[in-house]
């Protein structure tokens, strides 16, 4: 590591140069790179529905789908209307009433059937079908070419326009948030640093390895837009320590041996093992969120895993480079660091620390009882400004219409009675507001070749039907659920081997998986940090400590919101537990590195004592760095889905901070007997050193 060491202070130009050449092909990658707005497509492909939607796409050329309703147009107004949207490049078809009988004929002679899920009073309705998914490019142009067709009185719904509607909203406001996090970081670090240059070289570092993750997601093939709202500010945040572990190392080296590149070569030496094992951390925690069923996490995981080892790489070489390059500059520019001096928590948890210990035991049952209890939403639209175009246009075709969500029902082709007795029981299930299949306009006595082809390749490929089925619940309704329940007992009498598909039984199945998916993403999380830790300190007990205290303050966290009555979104409550825990146990580590050395030469009050004292402005400057680069995502943004887990991971770093500063300090000194029986190389500690030697510590 030496020689490592040596190399980057001899090059520390060609790095600088080298890191700024590769921006070029990092911002290419990040223009380049697809995202996903359609969650639900991160289901896994062995799902019932899945396999559903993957035979609308693949055999009847249906992915997405949008609803059209129109108000106080004639019928061929209506049918030019149609015409024009089935020309759209994207469009798979439009269905509407003609396609079951010519507009001529008076409605009194169509089936009532068909007559109202296409009529209401004055309004009609037409299903969009698009040939690809949501999210799509095709699909994103078809609908904004929809749109350009429409005036008053005509209203987009449906899943397809409301992704579309995120998207456009999205990429307004990622720039925003990247902004703001960069503006707030300089802010907070301007304050807790000792120079005013210190945080545009962290921010230029650290900036450069977010351009370089994400960037490279384009070997990725495409991130959701989740992943690509918080990656940024998620890694300007928790790379952040490694900055500043460099930073105080070298300033140390420097007072010690006076040259800068003798200091910083010792700076990089000393630092290494300890930047390397407090990423191990972060890296565990990210990558935990790979073994989720729901694909999502392993995008999320692995785009946050790769940024977390990127900023270690840049930690020890660019940051460095640009020290050495600007130190002039730092030496001309210092100021006072407005931080406390943090004697009185020093001494609070040092004296107080049975009272400290019981407030933490007392708060673990509370803050569980929420966190298990926390409300969620799984819905799309729930997540999204109301006043946005797409959602007031489904929510009032909801209202004109009383349908929120049409599934489709695939079934082998078998006898024409079956289909026909399967759809009369199906209009019979609670929820279901209408049923759509070729046996509407098919009568059992008709020859196949007297259909009208369209109408026949709208329905079958002679392999598979399919059937519509609207529902009046929304997805993710409560009532939803056992609506699909009755859909699937009913069709197996008919046909055993069917698929049904659709956004309400997407996102039943991602409720189901979400559950399962969390517990198993907290376990992964745990184990993995639990290990690190007990590799890292040798020690059985001291693992165990650091991570209990770092989960009250995600029970903490997750609690918060169902003591104020705050529904969340589910992917908040499945990441936020491995987010937090590998982000935020740095924290403990540097607490309990420094007492673990203290305790060589002071006993185990004094040694706490010189530990908080010592390492509480690294905690404090480490947490609010994260917690500011996210906090203004969940202050600004619209999307509920990134807004709240931007907030949580800023109010979960702020409780890990004070959890690490007011809990962990009094167990250490309560298990400190058991930790040193428990623990290789650990010191025991001096005898008490007296209240004089504990005052002239502090002193």
């Amino acid at each position: 590591m030496k020689s490592f060491s040596q190399w980057v202070v001899r090059h520390y130009k060609f790095i600088i140069l080298f890191c700024a050449l590769l921006l070029i092909p990092g911002f290419y990658g990040m223009s380049a790179t697809k995202i996903n707005y359609d969650l639900l497509t991160y289901l896994p492909q062995e799902l019932n529905s899945v396999q559903g939607q993957n035979i609308l796409e693949k055999d009847f050329g249906v992915a997405g789908n949008a609803f059209l309703l129109v108000e106080d147009q004639e019928d061929w107004q209506v049918q030019n209307l149609k015409k024009k949207i089935e020309k759209i490049d994207g469009v798979e078809k439009v269905i509407w009433i003609d396609n079951w009988a010519d507009i001529t004929i008076p409605r009194e002679f169509i089936p009532e059937k068909v007559c109202d899920q296409f009529y209401n009073k004055d309004a009609t309705l037409m299903q969009i079908q698009f040939m690809e998914g949501s999210g799509s490019e095709l699909t994103v142009a078809a609908i904004a070419e929809i749109k350009d067709l429409l005036n008053r009185n005509m209203y987009l719904g449906g899943t397809s326009a409301v992704i579309s509607d995120l998207r456009i909203l999205m990429n307004h406001e990622k720039t925003i948030y990247l902004i703001l996090a960069v503006v707030l970081i300089f802010f907070i670090l301007s304050l807790t640093l000792t120079s005013t240059i210190v945080p545009v070289l962290f921010l230029a570092s650290i900036g450069a390895a977010v351009v370089y993750n994400l960037g490279s997601n384009i070997f990725l093939g495409d991130i959701s837009y989740v992943t690509s709202a918080i990656a940024a500010v998620l890694q300007l945040g928790v790379t952040m320590d490694f900055s500043i572990f460099l930073l105080h190392r070298y300033q140390e080296e420097k007072n010690r041996l006076g040259k800068k590149e003798a200091a910083m070569e010792e700076a990089i030496h000393k630092t290494f093992v300890a930047i390397g094992s407090s990423s191990l951390t972060a890296i565990a925690g990210f990558l935990s969120l790979s073994v989720m069923q729901i694909g999502l996490g392993k995008d999320m995981g692995f785009v946050m895993a790769k940024g977390v080892a990127l900023g270690v790489i840049i930690s020890l070489t660019l940051l460095p480079s640009l020290i050495l390059l600007c130190d002039d500059l730092i030496s001309h520019y210092k100021h006072r660091v407005l931080l406390p001096k943090f004697e009185w928590t020093a001494r609070l948890v040092s004296k107080r620390y049975w009272v400290l210990a019981g407030l933490f035991v007392l708060l673990l049952f509370p803050a569980f009882y929420g966190k298990e209890n926390v409300p969620v939403f799984y819905n799309l639209s729930d997540a999204l400004p109301r006043e946005i175009e797409s959602i007031k246009s489904t929510d009032y075709i909801k209202q004109r219409f009383g349908s929120s969500d049409t599934l489709f029902l695939i079934t082998p082709c078998d006898k024409e009675w079956k289909l026909k007795a399967l759809a009369s029981q199906l209009s019979k299930v609670d929820g279901v507001t209408g049923v759509t299949s070729i046996t509407d306009v098919k009568d059992i006595a008709i020859p196949d070749e007297y259909i009208p082809s369209d109408i026949k390749e709208s329905f079958s490929n002679g392999q598979y039907d399919y059937t519509l089925i609207q529902s009046k619940y929304a997805p993710a309704d409560e009532h939803a659920p056992e609506m699909i329940k009755d859909i699937r007992a009913q069709t197996a009498r008919y046909f055993p081997n069917s698929y049904l598909s659709g956004e309400s039984v997407l996102t039943d199945d991602m409720i189901k998986l979400a559950d399962t998916d969390q517990k198993e993403v907290d376990k992964w999380s745990i184990g993995a940090i639990l290990i690190i830790l007990a590799l890292t300190f040798g020690s059985i007990t001291l693992p165990l400590l650091l991570v209990l205290v770092i989960e009250l303050a995600i029970f903490i966290n997750l609690g918060i919101p169902y003591y104020t009555n705050t529904t969340i979104p589910f992917i908040a409550v499945m990441t936020i537990g491995a987010i937090q825990l590998g982000s935020c146990i740095n924290y403990a580590i540097l607490m309990v590195t420094r007492y673990k050395e203290e305790l060589a030469v002071h006993d185990k009050y004094n040694a706490i004592r010189n530990a908080v004292q010592g390492t509480g402005g690294s905690i404090v400057t480490s947490a609010l760095a994260l917690a500011f680069a996210t906090i203004g995502v969940g202050f600004i943004s619209k999307v509920d889905m990134i807004g709240s887990l931007s907030m949580m991971i800023a109010r979960g770093a702020v409780i890990s901070m004070l959890a690490i500063l007011f809990f962990l300090p009094p167990l250490l000194v309560i298990c400190q007997e058991l930790i040193a029986a428990t623990s290789l190389r650990w010191h025991k500690g001096l005898k008490n050193e007296g209240g004089e030697g504990i005052e002239k510590t502090i002193s």
